[in-house]
């Protein structure tokens, strides 16, 4: 399995996740109340039960509000190995500051949550990708962070991401 294959999922977060930040940030500190119907399928994230629509549960395990009598649509398998891959992602970019905002701009921000903030957030969005990763990619990207120098991480990042604006470093 070539590295690009081992981070497939990293592609979509890296899309996704400057636009998630922002509606976590407004919508965290107070909280939401939802006075809408929610479509069929639809995952919202939680920390806490405040963060989900009226008569939900939040799920702690996973981060997603649950509607009454629903069990988490999540396999465990997968669940952890997301959030295994995303902490690992949170340690690499920690070590490499100045690479990731070399290699990302602005985008790179988003490393400076604190790390259960991020991998909440990871993982969310990761669970909402449609395209999902197989466990085996996730538990080897997850196994190839911290080996990899912080010129390694870069250039991966680069390989990884398709549209030249998106990392204005590569």
């Amino acid at each position: 399995m070539s590295q690009r294959q081992a981070f497939q999922p990293f592609l979509f977060l890296m899309r996704t996740i400057w636009v998630a930040v922002a509606a976590f940030v407004l919508v965290a500190p107070g909280g939401c109340s939802v006075d809408t119907d929610i479509p069929e399928g639809v995952l919202l994230s939680c920390f806490d039960g405040s963060h989900c629509p009226s008569g939900w549960r939040c799920d702690r395990a996973t981060g997603l509000c649950l509607s009454p009598g629903m069990m988490s649509p999540v396999d465990p398998d997968l669940y952890s190995a997301r959030r295994d891959f995303c902490t690992a992602l949170w340690s690499a970019a920690q070590r490499c500051p100045g690479e990731m905002e070399e290699v990302l701009g602005d985008a790179a921000q988003v490393f400076d949550l604190p790390q259960d903030s991020f991998v909440h957030l990871c993982v969310t969005e990761m669970l909402a990708d449609t395209t999902t990763a197989d466990i085996f990619e996730l538990r080897a990207g997850t196994l190839m962070m911290p080996v990899l120098s912080c010129d390694q991480l870069a250039d991966l990042m680069c390989d990884m991401i398709d549209d030249p604006e998106e990392a204005p470093g590569c």
